[in-house]
């Protein structure tokens, strides 16, 4: 059985017949990463020895330059043979967090918008511990089980989750129509590597697309608590007035926190609006002439998450300073 060695970690692993990143996590590595299905490029590694079956994947996570100089996305190589990697992301203390296993039980159900359900899970026994913009994986009864991000804080030990009801998705119309109050869900994590850098005291620009408001959440209601008050932009798209959620918080946040201020764009109005309308990326470039020494989180559709990235980049974000988080629907 091929044997894989990250650098990062001192014992080698069982490759097991899955992708590296699969093999890390199920050992309890905390291997950076974000949507493992070859988009966000978080899993970004260099292939020190051995060869790997590489599956396919976005060009915009991994260029062709980058693959024949050597790197890989952990998420869709198989180790051939004994292999030795090493990952790419930066390290930080929030990689230490195990990834475990536990019940957790439904203590509140809200519909906040026409398609998205807000869900609060209280753990049964300890609070999960993870990093404000990580997600977990959640299991309701027999169904697949999906992923969904925290909108909590870290500090909260009530968990929330904002679940999009997907046309014709077996979890999400469950979720929107058959959950009650007292069920019991299974969840694992956390997972993802588009955290909030705690250690940062910079300016942080936020992007979130539907339902990508909750990871944004997370790592704003966590960065409003340090001491540090530095300016964070949140901007919120949704196509139209009828999908906005979670405005009123936003403006008590920015209410108590002079430093924060949120956007919320529509991309497809129907009719006449006083809101900011377009795509996020073209308002950035309208409110920002440059980003270097700026964090950028985005969470939301692969194609907006990608075009945040593109557009943060050639405002002279540095790479290591974008943390994207593209959220695939499950077939």
């Amino acid at each position: 059985m091929a044997q894989i060695k990250i650098r990062q970690w001192p014992i080698s692993i069982n490759a097991r017949n899955k992708t590296i990143l699969e093999a890390a996590l199920k050992s309890g590595i905390p291997y950076p990463h974000s949507c493992r299905t070859g988009e966000c490029g978080n899993c970004k590694s260099r292939l020190l020895q051995g060869e790997v079956e590489h599956d396919s994947y976005f060009q915009e996570a991994l260029s062709d330059a980058e693959r024949e100089s050597g790197l890989i996305l952990a998420c869709r190589a198989k180790p051939k043979e004994d292999i030795e990697v090493t990952w790419l992301a930066e390290t930080h203390a929030d990689f230490t967090i195990s990834v475990r296993k536990f019940k957790a039980r439904v203590i509140d159900i809200q519909s906040v918008a026409h398609n998205v359900t807000q869900l609060r899970l209280e753990p049964q026994k300890e609070p999960l511990a993870f990093a404000a913009g990580q997600y977990a994986e959640l299991k309701f009864g027999w169904h697949p089980i999906r992923p969904y991000s925290m909108a909590n804080r870290p500090d909260d030990p009530i968990l929330e989750f904002h679940i999009r009801h997907v046309l014709g998705g077996k979890v999400s119309s469950y979720v929107a129509n058959r959950v009650k109050l007292g069920d019991k869900v299974t969840i694992r994590g956390p997972f993802g590597s588009s955290y909030a850098r705690n250690q940062f005291s910079g300016p942080i620009i936020a992007v979130a697309g539907g339902t990508g408001l909750a990871p944004m959440l997370s790592i704003i209601r966590t960065t409003l608590q340090n001491e540090n008050k530095q300016p964070i932009h949140l901007y919120y798209g949704v196509q139209d007035e009828i999908d906005i959620y979670s405005e009123n918080e936003l403006r008590e946040l920015e209410k108590n926190y002079p430093w924060f201020r949120s956007h919320i764009v529509l991309s497809a109005p129907n009719g006449q609006t006083s809101r900011r309308t377009g795509f996020l990326h073209e308002l950035l470039t309208q409110d920002f002439t440059q980003l270097s020494g700026t964090k950028v989180y985005t969470a939301g559709p692969p194609p907006m998450v990608n075009m945040i990235k593109k557009t943060a980049k050639n405002l002279g974000a540095d790479e290591d300073d974008i943390h994207t988080d593209p959220f695939v629907v499950s077939p």
